[in-house]
Formats: C-alpha cells, sequence, structure tokens
C-alpha cells in the first residue's frame, strides 16, 4: 500500500514537472515570436521621414491625402493647452522595451509601458498615452499613423501640437535610435521642446 502511493506521488510530481516545463516552452516561443514579429515589422520600414517640421496633413510618402482623422481624445487634450506623445507598444517587442526604458532615463515618460505616464521634466507640459497595439482600439488608432499599404509597427512614436486651431503632428516608426531617419532620444527630447514652443508661440 505504501509502496502504491509512492508510486502514485512521483507520477504526479512527474506530471507537474512536465506541465510545467510544456508551459514555459510554450511562453518562451510566444514571447520569441512577438519579437519577431515586431523586429519583422521594423524591418519593412527601415527608413523614415527626418523631422525637419511638424506636419497638418499626410505628408509626401503616406500615401494617404487629407487631413488626418485623429482621435477624439487626443484632440481633447490639446485642447487643454497640452503637447501630446502617443507611444504604441506590443509585449514581447524588445525595441518597445528599449525605446521605454531609454525614455525613462531621461526622464520624459515613467511607470511602466502597460502603466505609464510622463516623467518629472515634461509633466506639466505634455500627455503621455502609452498604447498596446495589440488591443483592438490600439491598433485602430496605430493604423491613423501607419503609412497606407504598410504593416503596423511597433514602437510607434507619435508627437501632436495645436496652434491656432490646427493640430501639427511627426511620428516615426521603430525604435528611436537615431538610424534609419528615426531620432535618436536626444532628438526625441528636442521635437518635444519645439512641439511645446509651437504650442506657445502665438
Amino acid at each position: 500500500m505504501r509502496r502504491t502511493r509512492i508510486i502514485q506521488a512521483v507520477g504526479i510530481i512527474i506530471a507537474l514537472a512536465l506541465f510545467v516545463s510544456g508551459w514555459y516552452t510554450a511562453y518562451d516561443k510566444s514571447t520569441d515570436l512577438n519579437e519577431s514579429t515586431c523586429l519583422g515589422c521594423i524591418a519593412l520600414n527601415p527608413i523614415v521621414s527626418p523631422f525637419s517640421e511638424f506636419w497638418v496633413e499626410y505628408p509626401k510618402g503616406y500615401s494617404r491625402e487629407g487631413n488626418v482623422p485623429h482621435p477624439q481624445w487626443v484632440i481633447d487634450e490639446l485642447n487643454k493647452g497640452k503637447v501630446v506623445m502617443l507611444f504604441y507598444w506590443t509585449h514581447g517587442c524588445v525595441p518597445c522595451k528599449k525605446q521605454w526604458d531609454d525614455m525613462k532615463k531621461a526622464e520624459i515618460v515613467d511607470g511602466s509601458e502597460s502603466n505609464g505616464y510622463t516623467g518629472k521634466r515634461y509633466e506639466n507640459n505634455i500627455t503621455l498615452f502609452s498604447i498596446d497595439a495589440g488591443t483592438g482600439e490600439g491598433g485602430d488608432t496605430l493604423k491613423i499613423y501607419t503609412p497606407k499599404n504598410k504593416e503596423p509597427v511597433t514602437p510607434t512614436t507619435v508627437i501632436l501640437t495645436m496652434k491656432n486651431g490646427s493640430v501639427l503632428w511627426y511620428a516615426f516608426q521603430g525604435p528611436a535610435d537615431g538610424t534609419g531617419g528615426r531620432p535618436s532620444i536626444e532628438k526625441l527630447e528636442e521635437i518635444l521642446n519645439d512641439a511645446i514652443k509651437v504650442r506657445d508661440d502665438k
């Protein structure tokens, strides 16, 4: 009887070990897939428009025309006198996490991607929306700032400001690493400061 119980206990332990091992392997593969997808998307858009000025409509290269359908909640924040920064990310996206950490070191943002808020340096001037692009609404709004016939990319960063009732904006796909036309973190800070100046310039 005792031997039977020992065999049963050993069997249960082995089953649990196999279950945990299988779960971890599945999780690890899922994470790798998310990272590969993210990096693969960036490879589709290796070159972006370097910042020279803010846009009013879609710029050349977006293959879109006319006014940009900015979400109403973005317009609401702009009407409060805030500059708005949108940061689109997805779970398992290594470049997203790196850009977030770099922005956090620069005190542009604080908290985590899933619960982020504006960092100390900009808390009086900028409203941050850190958006999971893997959700329905997040993915839908990301498409607004994605060039036509291109796959949405994470990370994507959008900076918006308002002057005389007009929304001015700039966006780039991929990490803020200073390559492929994308700004470095230092240049991103300059763009944010320019957005504040545009807002304040009457």
